[in-house]
């Protein structure tokens, strides 16, 4: 979802708040949950992230079964000498 589209979602959200609620009370709840977005977004691209890894570690282990040297499985995984090394052990 788009960051536009986020912050309309999270206004038309607050327009359906209680009509007492003062514009600091609107703001500090506004930013509250545009942080936990911002945070969410980090947890998922970590998540990405790992699971990118663990699949080079999968291309590396069944490429360290070929002809190739270590240093080319390291070059064309994006891992490191050393990494495709332990893995080879």
């Amino acid at each position: 979802m788009c960051e536009l589209c986020r912050i309309i979602d999270i206004i038309n959200g607050l327009e359906e708040q209680p009509k007492n609620r003062t514009f600091d009370d609107i703001m500090d709840e506004f930013l509250d949950e545009w942080n936990k977005q911002i945070e969410d977004n980090k947890l998922v691209k970590k998540a990405e992230e790992y699971g990118r890894r663990e699949d080079k570690l999968e291309i590396a282990k069944s490429l360290l079964t070929s002809t190739l040297t270590i240093e080319k499985i390291a070059k064309h995984t994006g891992l490191s000498i050393e990494e495709v090394e332990k893995l080879k052990k």
